[in-house]
Formats: structure tokens, C-alpha cells, sequence
């Protein structure tokens, strides 16, 4: 089976997307969204590790199969109801619209909060292993 992800640096492989979204060295850092089909945006990572300091770009076909609710099939980029956050790549805000790449946004919110409970959970850890019972 093909890995999920191998870092063009430091050669770390990731085996499937939760490996990948549970490491806490891996960091997302934009969403560069394709303004004319959202389909074709990209998600770019930060692998920290050990010196190495990699920017993964992946695709969001790697993880719009985690959007659990429904999907608007059309950007409403350039509309009155859009909030303008597709237009700075370093904005992972969620968005409202209806709109294809609000979908992302979602995903994005999710991806953050797995990031976040892993931080929690690496953190509770490595304070645990310092206390004596």
C-alpha cells in the first residue's frame, strides 16, 4: 500500500491521513484556494522536526472526504455574500457562504482541532511522565 505522505526533506511517512493529521509536527499554514474551481486549491503543511522544516502542499481531494455537512457546489467568490477570505492564504477563518470553498473552510476547522487536541493530548503526556506516583 502507498503511503499517505512521505516529507520531501527528512524522508518521515506518513501511512495514512490520520497519522498525518494526529503528528504534532505537522502544522497547516495556508489554504491557497483556487478562486475559479475550488477543487483545484491546495492546503500547505509545516513539518518541524528534528531540524527539518518542510512545506508539504497537498490537495484538498487528500481530505474534502472529512466535510461532514452538506456541499455547495459553487463558488461565491466575487458575490455579495462572499467574506473575502479566500483572498489571503495565511486566513483559515471559517467562512459562511454558500459557497465550495466554505466547504474547505470547514475542513480546515476540523483539520485545527485535530491538530489542537493532539497538542492537548502530546502536552498531558509529557506531563504525566514527569510526576511520580
Amino acid at each position: 500500500m502507498q503511503p499517505f505522505q512521505k516529507c520531501p526533506q527528512c524522508s518521515q511517512i506518513w501511512q495514512d491521513r490520520a497519522d498525518f493529521l494526529v503528528d504534532i509536527s505537522v502544522s497547516l499554514k495556508e489554504f491557497k484556494a483556487d478562486l475559479k474551481n475550488s477543487i483545484n486549491g491546495t492546503f500547505v503543511f509545516q513539518h518541524d522536526l528534528n531540524g527539518c522544516a518542510a512545506t508539504l502542499t497537498l490537495g484538498i481531494n487528500h481530505f474534502i472526504g472529512l466535510h461532514p455537512g452538506p456541499v455547495f457546489p459553487q463558488l461565491a467568490h466575487l458575490t455579495a455574500q462572499c467574506e473575502g477570505h479566500c483572498e489571503a492564504s495565511s486566513d483559515l477563518s471559517r467562512c459562511s457562504a454558500n459557497c465550495s470553498n466554505a466547504n474547505v473552510r470547514d475542513v480546515i476547522q476540523l483539520i485545527l482541532a485535530i491538530h489542537s487536541k493532539a497538542l492537548r493530548k502530546s502536552a498531558a503526556k509529557a506531563a504525566l511522565a514527569g510526576m511520580s506516583f
